[in-house]
């Protein structure tokens, strides 16, 4: 199989700052108001204390009287006292305004990463993606908050350095080229490292991933056994060194570079001031310049240093934050290729976003695709999605092949076979065979590379995504767990919301109400005492229970369950499977399981291996077979028996009852 790849979104520095300021306009426009009136307020301050400097030693040397001398000074302060009150209501109103856009692109790309094709997700490409615009958004020294900050003091540079040039020019028209030569040649090579740094980032990203994932590991409570008695923690611990050597390399590179532009940009500034002072001086002894003119202009060219430099800075900055919004835009713009809302790579995310991505706020390309998803979502664009089916559908594979991104190989190959409906399917065979992989592809969590997946006559592909996983109530092996309360954790919604007569009945149903009964809270019992000091922690099987009570809350026509027993007792299991008929009333059912004595429950069994379906029947048919099933079976069933060597593990009752 060949590797699937993505199309690269990259965007000018103009057009990421515009996109930025265009949402930060739609968020609040008094603060970008604000943000447009402190530039002169700015600007102002540093020139008002330069003439009051300056008209001070005039006014001594013109011999002004005390109370006029002391009137004006007044007057000259009051005017910069009210200058720096309304710079620091102003900075407030900013800082308050641009944590809140900060908070804005958070609640993007968690709403992102919640509702985003689960196939972009998992991919490695997805996840570096993910932890690029993570590390833009997630502190407040981030570009997401720090963009109005640079900007204000861009733009104040700006048009401060435009009225101190006219100023300066007074004097000498050449002094001001001086000062923009050299300022010119420091802010090129401000921005070669700055583009190195952009360029080299998708070299230690997956690095930061990394150290990430050990560090947080190292203090998870469900690793922590594992980490101690396994002695995990130096291999950890040499791991995490290796990582921070090869992530500390980038750094050091980064920073000989950052520290190579400044010397060149201090030298720079060296030369500058030191020529402007030096026509000072030249001024003063050869065309007797007056000493409050010295001071006034000595005042300008020390300033004009500040705003040329902070120029230089504040657009470094600014061109950093640009290359880091692409990395947020390059994230929110990963392009959803299952059928939503009649649309093809819907980059608005458009669902269950809260109404926060929408069409106007997103603008990105979606230009056609060359993949079988993208050409197929052609065709039907502008279309409604398929009507569901109201009861258990037929569920059939059509020459079904998939392989996962960078694999060589395929995991599933040429798959065909149809489920009738309401028939419950067993499906069985080694580790790797592609059972998990075949019922990801069932949910619409990834689409097939060829061939189609019909369900109730239709193409999964046809369906709206959301609409479709109504269809679907699954136990996959991984089981998520929130920290709230038991019953929340089943009906996934809001106390007020929750179906009481229902609850209790998957909860019987699914072997829960054992524990619940037996907790002093009952269902109201808190989970996970990693997270809550009140909480509590489920057993394997326990959680398993609770997995398959939050399946049947959540109800349909289609059941899928991977490995639902894999943690129970075999007293547990053998209930459930008893019960099998009941909790799958009314559906279609997928069981997948490694314990051949539960497929026994089912209508049909289809064993795979290398991504093939090679037996199919029901557990007599594959038994009188007598293939790699029926092996596997009688492996696995002499463990259950008693042989009467002392090799028995289970008692002849507990066998039976499997």
């Amino acid at each position: 199989m060949k590797p699937k790849s993505e199309k690269a979104t990259t965007h000018s520095m103009s057009g990421n700052l515009a996109f930025a300021l265009g949402k930060a306009w739609q968020m609040d426009k008094f603060l970008m108001a604000v943000t447009v009136l402190q530039m002169p307020v700015l600007v102002l301050l540093p020139l008002c204390t330069t003439f009051l400097s300056s008209y001070m030693v005039k006014w001594i040397g013109e011999g002004v009287s005390a109370e006029a001398l002391t009137a004006d000074i007044l007057g000259l302060s009051a005017a910069l006292l009210a200058l720096h009150l309304m710079n620091q209501v102003m900075n407030a109103k900013i800082n308050w305004g641009a944590m809140l856009n900060r908070m804005q692109y958070l609640t993007l790309c968690s709403e992102k990463a919640m509702d985003m094709d689960y196939e972009n997700l998992e991919n490695p490409q997805g996840q570096t993606k993910m932890q690029k615009a993570l590390n833009m958004i997630y502190y407040s020294g981030s570009g997401t908050q720090q963009l109005l900050a640079q900007l204000v003091g861009m733009a104040s540079d700006l048009v401060g350095l435009v009225a101190y040039s006219a100023l300066i020019a007074s004097l000498s028209p050449w002094l001001v080229l001086l000062l923009a030569l050299m300022t010119a040649a420091a802010y090129f090579v401000n921005k070669a490292n700055n583009v190195w740094n952009h360029r080299h980032k998708d070299d230690w990203t997956p690095l930061d991933r990394k150290i990430d994932y050990i560090w947080n590991r190292a203090g998870e409570f469900a690793a922590a056994k594992d980490i101690r008695l396994y002695g995990m923690g130096g291999w950890l611990k040499s791991l995490f060194g290796q990582f921070m050597g090869e992530r500390m390399k980038w750094h050091k590179k980064g920073e000989i570079r950052g520290m190579g532009a400044d010397a060149f940009g201090g030298l720079l500034n060296f030369a500058r001031d030191g020529a402007a002072y030096g026509f000072l001086l030249y001024c003063i002894v050869e065309k007797g310049m007056s000493a409050a003119d010295f001071v006034f202009y000595f005042g300008l060219i020390s300033q004009y240093s500040s705003w040329l430099l902070g120029l230089i800075g504040h657009y470094g900055e600014l061109q950093r934050t640009a290359f880091a919004f692409n990395d947020v835009r390059e994230f929110l713009e990963i392009p959803d290729y299952f059928y939503r809302e009649g649309t093809v790579g819907d980059i608005s995310g458009r669902g269950n976003l809260g109404g926060m991505l929408r069409e106007d706020f997103l603008k990105g390309d979606t230009s056609e695709g060359e993949t079988l998803q993208e050409s197929f979502m052609q065709e039907n664009i502008g279309k409604k999605g398929a009507r569901l089916p109201e009861t258990a559908p037929e569920i059939s594979f059509q020459d079904v092949s998939f392989g996962y991104p960078g694999s060589d190989r395929d995991t599933l190959s040429h798959l065909n076979f149809t489920v009738k409906k309401g028939e419950k399917i067993a499906l069985v065979g080694t580790n790797g065979a592609g059972k998990t992989t075949l019922v990801k592809l069932l949910c619409g969590l990834y689409h097939a590379d060829s061939g189609r997946i019909l369900v109730g006559g239709k193409d999964i592909r046809s369906y709206d995504r959301d609409a479709y996983y109504t269809l679907l109530a699954a136990v996959f092996q991984e089981i998520y767990l929130l920290p709230a309360t038991m019953e929340k954790n089943i009906a996934l919604c809001r106390e007020e919301e929750i179906d009481r007569e229902k609850l209790g009945r998957v909860m019987e149903l699914s072997g829960i109400h054992e524990k619940v009964g037996i907790l002093p809270d009952k269902e109201k019992t808190i989970l996970m005492k990693s997270v809550r000091e009140d909480g509590i922690e489920l057993s394997g099987g326990e959680k398993q229970k609770l997995a398959l009570a939050r399946a049947l809350y959540k109800g349909g026509c289609i059941m899928v369950l991977d490995e639902p027993t894999a943690a129970l007792d075999p007293v547990a299991e053998n209930e459930i499977y008893q019960k099998y008929h009941q909790l799958t009333s009314g559906a279609t059912s997928v069981f997948i399981s490694h314990r051949l004595s539960s497929t026994r429950f089912c209508d049909r069994i289809l064993f795979l291996e290398d991504g093939r379906i090679t037996e199919e029947g029901t557990h007599e048919e594959l038994m009188a077979l007598g293939g790699k099933y029926a092996a596997m079976y009688e492996i696995q069933s002499r463990y259950y028996r008693d042989e009467g060597d002392g090799e028995g593990c289970m008692d002849q009752e507990v066998a039976a009852a499997l």
